[in-house]
């Protein structure tokens, strides 16, 4: 800025001052200058470094309200997981709790099942000492039990005999549909009943457990098979020659027991003791022979053949082919039935201790509920007009006033030898409790038979029968 001021000589000294400083000289006013603009700097860099200290100030203040904003949301993040954590804690002591409480319910099952067992068992010392006594042969209570159910079950072939009893030889199927129709129904009765007592609350845990619900296919499919066997076998009785009925249950109920075992041996891959394969001989030789026994009487009676109007385009076989047609079905009948005794271990297979009761129930119904699908639609697809007759037939009804009893004798017993695969001592015991049961139920089915129609069999015809029931004898050996 000096360049634009005027300039004095020089050796002319300072010009006068001038008012307002207009007039200055070129010195005063350039330091003048100088010192408002330092001063105007001075101002300036004072100002921007208060704003600067102000900002700086106000960066740390707010540096500091977000370091307090950021420690407050971590406490409150570790308050949460610390909050977070002692619930999971909770929610596992209080499952735990439920554990150990379901636990303790079962353990309070099983023990008061062992309290009645060991009740039981010295029951049963105390009855044996009083046997010893009087020089009586002692029975255990599993051994009485055992008896008990199997006297119940074989009222199942003595009830399917009364139904087909006097069946002419153009209602022979009819009267087996109807018979087996109406004693499946009345085997349902036990295991429904039995359904119906069981604890509501462990039968909904059992029906909806998984593990459970897994094993219903078999069962069906089991119940389904033996339901075709138990129509074939009453068809058996139906063509089965007078007086040769009681060896029709024997070679059923004696393939039953051979084919339940070695079905149940493979399924499980338990081994069979050599006294089950001498059995399983001496049964299949017994029946072979049977095959080609004489029969020792004349074929049944016409029965209702005059209620039913005349005869149809069928007639009546000669009592050599009745008997072997009775065989092959018996036969047939039988291997269908073996497949009952895996069906009742598959279902009751892996039963907690505290739900074995309920679930033995509800596989058995299931079982028993499959069993009569065969004999609905055999009733179903049946002739109307036969099945009206035989179904409004007096004496066929008072027949089935029998059937129906035994029917219901038969299902308590089915039901006791389901819980026999369940309560058994030992895992790999499975078929030498099918192997009892049948063989039980052979002997007892057909001595029931006999005593009833006072049956009289050929000396061949009872050497073969004797022959099987010694199988099936040898079989409970193992």
């Amino acid at each position: 800025m000096e360049h634009l001021l005027p300039s004095h000589p020089a050796g002319q000294g300072d010009a006068p001052p001038m008012d307002f400083g207009l007039v200055h000289g070129p010195g005063s006013f350039a330091e003048r200058m100088r010192r408002l603009g330092a001063e105007f700097d001075f101002e300036v860099r004072q100002s921007m470094d208060t704003s600067a200290q102000r900002s700086q100030h106000e960066v740390r203040l707010l540096r500091e309200e977000v370091e307090w904003l950021h420690k407050q949301l971590e406490g409150e993040r570790q308050q949460s997981a610390a909050r977070l954590g002692l619930c999971a804690e909770l929610k596992r002591q209080v499952e735990e709790v439920q554990q150990a409480h379901q636990l303790e319910i079962q353990a309070r099952e099983y023990w008061q099942q062992e309290f009645a067992d060991k009740e039981a068992k010295l029951a049963a010392l105390a009855l044996q000492e009083a046997e010893a006594a009087e020089g009586l042969p002692p029975l255990s209570s599993a051994e009485v039990k055992d008896l008990l159910r199997c006297a119940f079950w074989s009222f199942g072939s003595l009830g399917k005999r009364i139904g087909v009893e006097g069946s002419p030889a153009d209602c022979k199927n009819i009267r087996a549909t109807c018979t087996i129709f109406i004693y499946a129904l009345t085997t349902l009765i036990s295991p429904a009943v039995n359904i119906l007592r069981t604890d509501p609350a462990l039968l909904r845990a059992t029906l909806g457990d998984p593990d459970w619900q897994a094993l219903l296919p078999g069962i069906i499919a089991a119940g389904a098979v033996s339901g075709v066997g138990s129509f074939l076998g009453t068809l058996a009785f139906a063509y089965s020659p007078s007086k040769g009925s009681a060896l029709v249950a024997i070679v059923e109920n004696g393939v039953c027991t051979v084919s339940g075992a070695a079905l149940i041996a493979a399924h499980y891959g338990e081994c069979p003791p050599s006294a089950h394969y001498l059995a399983a001989t001496l049964i299949t030789v017994g029946i072979l022979l049977l095959q080609k026994a004489p029969i020792s009487d004349a074929p049944k009676t016409q029965g209702i053949q005059t209620s039913l109007g005349p005869k149809q385009m069928t007639s009546e076989l000669p009592p050599q082919r009745l008997q072997r047609k009775a065989m092959l079905l018996a036969v047939m009948a039988g291997l269908c039935w073996g497949v009952g005794p895996l069906g009742k271990k598959y279902g009751v297979e892996g039963a907690a201790v505290g739900r074995k009761h309920v679930q033995t129930a509800s596989s058995y119904m299931v079982y028993m509920v499959a069993t009569n699908v065969i004999p609905v639609l055999q009733l179903v697809r049946a002739d109307p007009i036969l099945r009206s007759k035989t179904l409004g037939d007096a004496h066929f009804r008072r027949l089935m006033r029998g059937t129906m009893v035994c029917g219901l004798l038969s299902g308590l017993g089915g039901l006791l030898s389901t819980y026999a695969f369940t309560f058994t001592y030992d895992d790999n015991c499975g078929a030498v409790v099918s192997m009892i049961e049948n063989g039980v139920y052979t002997v007892a089915g057909s001595l029931l038979i006999a005593l009833v129609y006072n049956e009289h069999p050929s000396g061949r015809q009872l050497y073969c029968g004797l022959l099987v029931l010694f199988g099936i004898l040898v079989s409970t050996l193992g």
